[in-house]
């Protein structure tokens, strides 16, 4: 696949062994990766690098996940770029927040990599 036509993936979580592991598993699928380890950091990334997808961890310093989602969704009027919850919250009121703020899904921590694959699949056909 030539660089051009690959999808590029925005990570934004705090635990750097899961991007490490992430960035290294999503690669292997053909994603270009780019990633961040705080919501503000992970903001501006998005602003400059307008990702295909953006995999969104909730408990971040910084800003939030909600807080990085909102300001995606609202201030820049993005309704496009598909955002996936990856959190170890498992709370139905977060799960619910999650989809008013503008995820399309969620995913709870541990999680397959299968399955994230697939949702990625799901939500950036090729």
């Amino acid at each position: 696949m030539t660089e051009s036509l690959k999808k590029k993936i925005l990570i934004i979580d705090d635990e750097e062994d899961l991007v490490v592991l992430l960035k290294g598993e999503l690669e292997s699928a053909g994603y270009e990766i780019d990633f961040a380890f705080d919501g503000e950091s992970g903001y501006e990334k998005y602003l400059k690098g307008k990702p295909s997808l953006i995999i969104l961890d909730l408990k971040m310093p910084k800003l939030n996940g909600f807080a990085v989602c909102k300001k995606i969704r609202r201030e820049n009027n993005d309704l496009e770029t598909p955002i996936l919850m990856l959190t170890a919250v498992q709370e139905d009121a977060d799960r619910l927040i999650g989809k008013v703020v503008g995820a399309e899904r969620y995913i709870t921590k541990p999680f397959s990599i299968e399955k994230l694959l697939n949702e990625i699949e799901w939500l950036v056909p090729a």
